[in-house]
């Protein structure tokens, strides 16, 4: 009788703990490795449709590269792009937007089937002149980003749910975004989603940092390149004004106009007062032309704008010069966008007393509804926690973004939520300076791209 009893308590507690027994597996299979592709349409340009929140629809632009050898499943690299005037508007409305082929094709020469992510700004259903609709870099630009996630996992018949996400510039927020846990507005996509890393290259996933107006600026001297500057100056001033503004007012219209714009903020007010009050008549009209109307058809005064009939002119950095060139005077102290926009209307595109390079206290955060959204939409103050537990991040001292302190707030960051950050000191081997667009350079490899590949071997090891 006490054996039998024995054998009936060893009965139940093997049952318990599930360890007695041969056919009992040390590792019990992962459901989300047991749901199969649904798709196999493959590589090239595809239109995706991402459901928002509010149950609104976008439609954005990939374009996705396997290996050349094997069937798959390959670990997926997903790329979210930085942003410049030209991808500021639609300027590809009848096609997809241009894309850098070259890397994607490297990176799938790497082992990885790589799906580069376009924005909501640019496709078939965006506006082109007139009105503007916005990247988001946040919740809307992060959707988009897993929505290409889940599609290179599901859809392309190739990859799989192991993945590397990918920023670059700009792109760092909806990569650390997509990374970032506890988000109940992102866990529909993230569902099963397995990022082993992120990549983040030429930015801090922090808007503040990014757009804000530095001495820097003010001490060109030189009025072509003072002239460039303040071009993207003013596109700074034009994305800010739109995507922040109004992401921070919870609008939930479609496009936006300048005057919409304007008519909105002069209703909440601290907007008006931190911009459009400071801004000067020539300034703002200038940012019409620049931003909203279509490039000059009278292409014998305007040859620069020939390539983009139809399109703002600053989708042609050469077209927005000249059309600067033509409705301003231009005289040596028109180079200056303070001539344009007070000082403190010049230091509100990103911060009213430049350079700014640490959190921003509380008090200034209530003082500003700029300040306040673009705090909000960044990750490396907002994070609660990360899906992955490593991260590789590269800001090079030749790049216009790097800011050692902003650096350092983002590596703190992601430390505090258990990610084991490599941040590496990249230089050229040569001795020239690493800049913005070289991180993913293979002949400068040590400006970015041998870390990158140190990174992705040992996330994914063999």
């Amino acid at each position: 009788m006490m054996r039998t009893k024995v054998l009936a308590l060893t009965a139940i507690l093997c049952a318990l703990t599930a360890g007695c027994g041969e056919d009992v597996e040390d590792n019990p299979p992962n459901p989300c490795d047991q749901q199969q592709p649904t798709g196999a349409v493959g590589d090239g340009d595809h239109e995706l449709e991402v459901t928002q929140p509010d149950g609104t629809v976008d439609t954005i632009w990939i374009h996705a590269v396997s290996p050349k050898d094997g069937a798959g499943p390959f670990p997926v690299i997903v790329f979210a792009k930085g942003q410049d005037n030209f991808t500021t508007f639609n300027c590809s409305p009848d096609g997809p937007p241009p894309v850098d082929t070259a890397l994607a094709d490297t990176f799938a020469g790497l082992g990885f089937l790589t799906v580069m992510v376009s924005f909501r700004d640019q496709s078939n259903h965006a506006p082109g002149t007139g009105t503007l609709r916005p990247r988001d870099h946040y919740l809307l630009d992060t959707r988009a980003f897993l929505a290409a996630a889940r599609w290179a996992w599901l859809e392309h018949g190739k990859g799989s749910r192991h993945m590397a996400f990918i920023g670059h510039g700009l792109g760092t927020l909806p990569a650390m975004w997509a990374a970032t846990a506890k988000m109940p507005e992102l866990d529909d996509l993230q569902s099963c989603i397995d990022p082993r890393t992120v990549i983040l290259a030429g930015g801090s996933a922090n808007l503040i940092d990014w757009n804000n107006v530095t001495d820097e600026n003010y001490a060109i001297t030189d009025l072509n390149v003072k002239l460039r500057m303040n071009l993207l100056g003013l596109e700074s001033l034009l994305l800010n004004t739109t995507s922040a503004h109004a992401r921070s007012l919870a609008m939930q219209a479609e496009t936006y106009s300048v005057p919409d714009v304007v008519e909105t903020d002069l209703t909440v007010g601290p907007l008006a007062d931190l911009i459009f009050q400071d801004l000067e008549v020539p300034g703002l009209n200038l940012l019409v032309e620049l931003g909203f109307r279509a490039a000059p058809a009278d292409t014998g005064l305007h040859p620069q704008c020939a390539p983009i009939q139809g399109l703002p002119p600053l989708c042609l950095l050469e077209c927005a010069e000249r059309v600067t060139h033509f409705n301003v005077n231009f005289e040596p102290y028109i180079g200056d966008l303070s001539h344009w926009a007070s000082e403190h209307g010049s230091g509100s595109i990103g911060w009213w007393a430049p350079p700014a390079k640490t959190a921003p206290a509380e008090p200034d955060l209530s003082t500003s509804v700029l300040l306040r959204s673009l705090h909000d939409a960044s990750p490396v103050y907002m994070a609660q926690a990360m899906h992955t537990k490593r991260a590789l991040h590269m800001l090079a001292t030749g790049d216009q973004n790097n800011r050692p302190e902003a650096q350092q707030l983002l590596v703190d960051k992601l430390t505090s939520l258990g990610v084991t950050v490599a941040s590496p000191a990249v230089a050229d081997p040569g001795g020239a300076a690493c800049g913005h667009g070289d991180y993913f350079s293979v002949p400068r490899s040590g400006c970015g791209w041998v870390h990158l590949v140190t990174e992705l071997t040992d996330a994914f090891p063999q």
